[in-house]
Formats: structure tokens, sequence, C-alpha cells
């Protein structure tokens, strides 16, 4: 890291706001973190009754990801299984885990509730 900042610090206009990791401003994954905790600690307050599935920013983004085209590629009408190869291409994962972690909402009897209320 040190060797980094020094290459930069070299360069022609650098000033100490060219980095956002490592110093007093935080990072964007870090500013994700704390909104993301910050819900679910809402959240668990709203309903203390009710368990709390808590996604880091990750899998937050994985999954929104994973829906956005789940739920573009059934509008533009493409089969299911060519949506599943598509996002398990680009997540790196199997059919099987895009079908298992993702799809299940489109697998079962309710699928046409399930697309009215995402959309």
């Amino acid at each position: 890291m040190q060797n980094l900042i020094s290459f930069y610090k070299q360069l022609e206009g650098y000033n100490d706001n060219w980095f956002l990791f490592g110093g007093p401003i935080k990072t964007y994954k870090n500013r994700i973190e704390e909104k993301l905790k910050k819900l679910y600690r809402s959240l668990k307050e709203q309903y203390p009754d009710k368990e709390i599935n808590e996604l880091t920013h990750h899998e937050f983004g994985r999954h929104s990801h994973a829906s956005h085209l789940l739920n573009k590629g059934l509008e533009n009408g493409l089969p299911r299984e060519v949506i599943y190869e598509i996002i398990a291409e680009r997540l790196g994962d199997t059919i099987e885990v895009i079908r298992k972690t993702y799809a299940h909402p489109y697998e079962n009897k309710y699928s046409e509730k399930t697309k009215q209320l995402i959309n």
C-alpha cells in the first residue's frame, strides 16, 4: 500500500484526496456496510419477533443483480434455462446454484404472483 501511495505522490497534481481507503475518508464498501447494518438494526427494532436474514453488501449486490437479470429475462420472454445460464456465467456459479439460490421463487406455483409483486 505504501508503495502505491509513494508512486502516486510523484504524479503531477497529486493530493491527499486521491485515496479513499486507509484514512479518514471511508471506502464506498464501508459506507454501504454501515447503511446495511443501520437498516438491519431498524428492521429488528420494528419487527422483534421476526428473524431478519442479514446480507453483506456483496451478497446484497449479487442477489439484486441476479434478481434484476431474472426479471429482465422473463420480461423479454427468454426461456428460464437460458436466463439461469447467463446469470451463472456472470456470477461464476453453476445453473443449479442459481436455481437454488436466486430462482426458487420463479420455480414454484406462485411464480406469476411473485413476478407481479417484483415488477
